[in-house]
């Protein structure tokens, strides 16, 4: 994919920047999780605002006890990771997999320092976390949540050091993830609403942001797996989630009482529909009231094809609470039915 012009001398000014000050970090500190020191200031230079704002905000985020994946899931063994300062308040957003379980964790700051960090929220469905740490006036980046994170877009991925800036390219959208449910050892759960990239995977890289060519954040890195893949969250699905979290401390969303994932092209013609998401769990509430069951597919919301375009979660999240919609649900025996359920309020 050939990047525009403004977003390859973007990444070419963030490599020099980052890539600077990560040769210094890891010379004089190799990567440790005990270690306590500075990270170098990020450089003013080149592209002005955009840049010192966007390097100056990318942060690492160390634990001290990383959750234990399960054979097969999505790997968050890593003792550490990215994350991008979202507020000057001290708010950190990461991902999930990067701090789920750990007792501790630690955020080092450029031109600050180590600082200890607690968990605000989490949204798991998406696989993002919000952290926050006593510090004050720190550089942040905009959210761009109007960016249209499509196939074929490029987006640069900066990482903490002692990794640094790459170019990511969305090999496909609206696609679902497995990730190991921190909440619950040894199960999995599916992670939904993601981008899929090409993207040669680096440790370090979990928790870390797509930046478009202003240097806004358009998505944030939030699983990988070892010669699968690396997924990304689109900012326009956490940017109301960032927004809850600040000014309540809390976070809600709606839902259909249904768990489920997304099929991909392939797994949609194997089961002989065109798109869909397919039910995983269906805890007691609406849905199961309405009949759905673990192993169907629903087709459409209101009429809308459920295909990687119209993402059920957007399309929910248009819907207000206590309103009915209409599924179209695919049996794993049977004729196509419409079934009505009410839309309600999830708190995770």
């Amino acid at each position: 994919m050939r990047l525009p012009p403004i977003i390859a001398a973007l990444l070419l000014l963030l490599l020099v920047a980052v890539g600077v000050g990560a040769f210094v970090y890891v010379r004089l500190h190799p990567p440790s999780v005990a270690s306590r020191t500075t990270l170098p200031a990020a450089s003013s230079s080149g592209n002005g605002t955009s840049l010192s704002r966007a390097a100056g905000a990318v942060v690492r985020v160390e634990t001290s006890a990383p959750a234990s994946p399960s054979p097969g899931a999505v790997a968050s063994e890593t003792q550490g990771g990215s994350g991008v300062v979202v507020d000057s308040a001290g708010y950190v957003l990461t991902a999930e997999a990067v701090v789920a379980g750990a007792p501790t964790i630690v955020v080092a700051l450029p031109g600050v320092g180590l600082k200890d960090a607690r968990v605000i929220g989490s949204d798991p469905d998406l696989g993002v976390t919000l952290l926050r740490v006593d510090a004050t006036n720190l550089k942040t980046v905009d959210i761009a949540g109007d960016a249209a994170m499509t196939p074929g877009s490029g987006f640069v991925l900066l990482a903490a050091p002692p990794a640094s800036a790459a170019l990511a390219d969305v090999s496909a959208a609206g696609v679902s993830a497995p990730l190991d449910d921190p909440a619950h050892p040894g199960q999995q759960r599916v992670l939904n609403d993601l981008v899929s990239l090409d993207v040669i995977q680096r440790q370090g890289e979990l928790g870390a942001a797509l930046l478009d060519g202003s240097g806004r954040v358009t998505g944030l890195v939030v699983a990988q797996r070892d010669g699968v893949g690396t997924w990304a969250a689109s900012a326009s699905s956490f940017r109301d989630d960032i927004r809850q979290l600040i000014g309540t401390g809390h976070l809600s969303y709606h839902w259909l009482t249904f768990d489920y994932q997304q099929l991909s092209p392939s797994e949609a013609a194997d089961r002989g529909v065109g798109a869909g998401v397919l039910v995983l769990s269906v805890p007691p509430g609406p849905a199961a009231d309405a009949g759905l069951a673990v192993g169907d597919v629903v087709l459409a919301l209101n009429g809308t094809s459920l295909d990687s375009g119209h993402p059920l979660r957007q399309l929910v999240a248009a819907v207000p609470v206590n309103q009915d919609v209409s599924l179209t649900v695919h049996p794993q025996s049977g004729a196509n039915r419409t079934i009505s359920v009410l839309v309600t309020l999830l708190t995770p």
